[in-house]
C-alpha cells in the first residue's frame, strides 16, 4: 500500500516598506530693519513632542507553507490488489528534523492534496494508507 507523494515547498514573502522623514532646520529669517523702533519678536523654541515608540516589523517569515500531493496505492504491499473503496484514510505524519518533535493527522480517502503553514524549520513527511478493515500501511517518505 505505496501511495506515491510529493511535496512543494514555498516561502511565503514579506515585504517591508520603510519610511524615512526629511529633517528640517530652524534658520531664523534675516530681516534688514532700517527703523530702530521695531523690536523683533521674542521667539522661544519650544520643544517638539518625542514620537512613541513603534515596534519595529519582523523581516524575516515564521513560517514556511508545504504543499502536499499522493495518489492513491493501487496494491498492497504483499502485492494484493487495493481498490479504492477500501481505502478510509490517509495518515499524515511530519517530523522537525532539528527537534525530533512529530506530529500527524488523518485525512478522509477523497484528499489528495494537503496544504500545511508550519513554523520555520526542515522537515521529514510521510504518508501512509488506512484500510476499512483498519489496518496502517508502512509509512513512506516522498520520491526525490
Amino acid at each position: 500500500m505505496k501511495p506515491l507523494f510529493t511535496f512543494i515547498s514555498s516561502v511565503p514573502m514579506c515585504f517591508v516598506l520603510i519610511a524615512c522623514g526629511g529633517s528640517s532646520s530652524n534658520n531664523p529669517d534675516s530681516t534688514h530693519n532700517t527703523d530702530s523702533n521695531i523690536v523683533p519678536p521674542n521667539v522661544a523654541s519650544t520643544p517638539s513632542p518625542t514620537p512613541e515608540a513603534q515596534p519595529t516589523p519582523s523581516l524575516a517569515p515564521s513560517t514556511i507553507s508545504y504543499r502536499l500531493d499522493w495518489a492513491a496505492p493501487q496494491q498492497r504491499v504483499d502485492g494484493s490488489p487495493l481498490l479504492n473503496n477500501e481505502i478510509t484514510a490517509y495518515v499524515l505524519r511530519w517530523t522537525n528534523t532539528a527537534t525530533t518533535q512529530s506530529q500527524k493527522m488523518e485525512l478522509e480517502a477523497n484528499i489528495t492534496r494537503w496544504d500545511l503553514e508550519l513554523p520555520l524549520g526542515q522537515y521529514h513527511f510521510e504518508i501512509a494508507t488506512k484500510d476499512h478493515q483498519g489496518r496502517l500501511s508502512q509509512f513512506v517518505s516522498p520520491k526525490s
